[in-house]
């Protein structure tokens, strides 16, 4: 698949994350978009067909980072799911990844453009 066909859903509570990732994508050819709830993240699942979804695991809305992996992995098992916090907790990433989540990115080190650009481009080769 190449990578100007794929669709990313970026959802995390902090704006100026989500449109730096979405521009970061734009400038290797990959088309994203975000939402800063878990709701909205919800809605947006249904309406578009994601390949790539980025969580943002500690979303402070009634829906959770965790709740929206379980919930994406159930509906498209086929997905690639990145968990991701700037929080250094290791149970929290453990969790992650039994939920569903195929990767983990921390927070800002992974979401470095370069580093961040680099992870999506090896996700995206393993489809």
């Amino acid at each position: 698949m190449s990578p100007d066909m794929t669709d990313i859903l970026i959802v995390d509570d902090e704006e100026e994350i989500c449109e730096y990732l979405c521009k970061t994508l734009e400038v290797i050819g990959i088309k994203a978009t975000y939402c800063l709830t878990g709701e909205q993240a919800l809605t947006q699942i249904h309406q578009n067909n994601f390949k790539i979804f980025i969580i943002d695991m500690k979303l402070p809305t009634a829906i959770t980072g965790m709740e929206l992996i379980k919930i994406i992995r159930d509906k498209f098992p086929e997905s690639v799911i990145v968990g991701m916090s700037a929080y250094i907790d290791h149970k929290l990433k453990e969790d992650a990844l039994r939920c569903g989540a195929n990767k983990y990115f921390e927070k800002p080190d992974d979401l470095e453009m370069e580093r961040f650009s680099e992870k999506i481009k090896l996700l995206l080769n393993r489809r």
